[in-house]
């Protein structure tokens, strides 16, 4: 007899005993344990979900896949940049947020692969100040 929906069986003694572990939720995955009485939990908005970035300690940004099979084909990822007031040409950028932007391709299985794959690029410029300046972003519509 499970205590909830969400318990995870950590240890069975046959055949009277068993030690559970009291989820959160189905989703949630643990992120740090000190036995025997602290876990920490990441609370995932779905089965699915991967993480594509976490600012401490407390913003996460979720990836939502389809399902679990869904293998990503593009991602556009936007920068917005804090910054602190430069008192010099050394100072250095504070904090970058990404967002991204993601296109699936719905496998019928984890196993399946695809037997064609076409490479499209598409680069995306800033306006070089000089010889020295860098491409922002890229985007490669590919098979992953």
């Amino acid at each position: 007899m499970r205590p909830s929906p969400t318990a995870v069986s950590q240890l069975s003694i046959y055949p009277s005993l068993s030690v559970w572990e009291m989820r959160p939720s189905p989703t949630a995955v643990r992120q740090l344990s000190s036995y025997l009485s602290l876990s920490v939990w990441e609370m995932r908005p779905s089965p699915t979900a991967v993480r594509e970035l976490s600012i401490y300690p407390s913003l996460s940004v979720w990836e939502m896949r389809p399902s679990p099979t869904a293998v990503r084909q593009l991602s556009i990822y936007l920068s917005l940049s804090v910054w602190e007031m430069r008192p010099s040409p050394t100072a250095v950028r504070q904090l970058s947020i990404y967002l991204s932007l993601s296109v699936w391709e719905m496998r019928p299985s984890p196993t399946a692969v695809r037997q064609l794959s076409i490479y499209l690029s598409l680069s995306v410029w800033e306006m070089r100040p000089s010889p020295t300046a860098v491409r922002e972003l890229s985007i490669y519509p590919q098979s992953l």
